[in-house]
C-alpha cells in the first residue's frame, strides 16, 4: 500500500514532508508527498479547494493508498473524502488544526459525521491549534468512528519526530 503524504500550509512544511516521505519510504511502497501551489508560488494561504481538486486529482488512479496529513491536509484530506473524492484505506492526522479551521471558516465538523475510514490522530499534549484533550472530546461530540488516538508530549505545531511518526504510522497502517 502507497502512502500520500500532504503536510500544513506554512512554506516551511515543505521541507518537513521531504523528510517525512524519506522517514516513511522504507515502510510503504511508494510515498507520495504533495507539494501546495503557493508555496511555489510565493502565496502565504494555500487555495482550500484547488487544493482538494488536485490532491484528488493525484491519487485518482492509485486503488491502493493510505494518507498521513498534518495541520492543514487534515481538513484537505477530510474534504476530499467527504466529496467522495478519495477513498484511502486509513489514515494518519497530525497536529489537526482545529481552531485555524474555524479561524479561516472551514467548517471541517460536518465531514466527520459518519467518517468511518480507520484513523490515527497524533497531537501534542498542547498543540496551539487544538490540545490533545480538547482534540478527543471534540472527536467523541462529533461522533467519529473507527479511530484510534496517540498523544505526543509537547506544546507546538511543529512536529519535527519524524522517527517517531514514522514508527505509528507504519504501526497502524501496516497492521491487519
Amino acid at each position: 500500500m502507497d502512502l500520500a503524504i500532504i503536510a500544513g500550509n506554512s512554506l516551511k512544511n515543505k521541507e518537513w514532508i521531504k523528510k517525512v516521505a524519506g522517514g516513511m519510504s522504507p515502510y510503504f511502497p511508494e510515498t507520495i508527498p504533495h507539494f501546495y501551489e503557493h508555496w511555489e508560488t510565493g502565496g502565504n494561504f494555500l487555495d482550500f479547494e484547488n487544493e482538494v481538486k488536485r490532491f484528488s486529482q493525484n491519487l485518482a488512479n492509485n486503488p491502493d493508498f493510505s494518507v498521513f496529513a498534518k495541520s492543514a491536509g487534515t481538513l484537505v484530506t477530510l474534504k476530499s473524502i467527504y466529496a467522495e473524492n478519495i477513498k484511502p484505506k486509513k489514515c494518519v492526522f497530525v497536529g489537526t488544526p482545529v481552531y485555524w479551521a474555524n479561524d479561516n471558516q472551514i467548517d471541517f465538523k460536518n465531514w466527520l459525521k459518519g467518517f468511518s475510514i480507520p484513523t490515527l490522530f497524533i497531537q501534542h499534549t498542547n498543540d496551539p491549534t487544538i490540545s490533545s484533550k480538547d482534540l478527543r472530546a471534540m472527536l467523541e461530540e462529533n461522533r467519529a468512528a473507527n479511530y484510534e488516538f496517540v498523544e505526543l508530549p509537547g506544546d507546538s505545531h511543529d512536529y519535527p519526530e519524524i522517527e517517531k511518526l514514522s514508527e505509528l504510522t507504519s504501526n497502524f497502517i501496516n497492521e491487519n
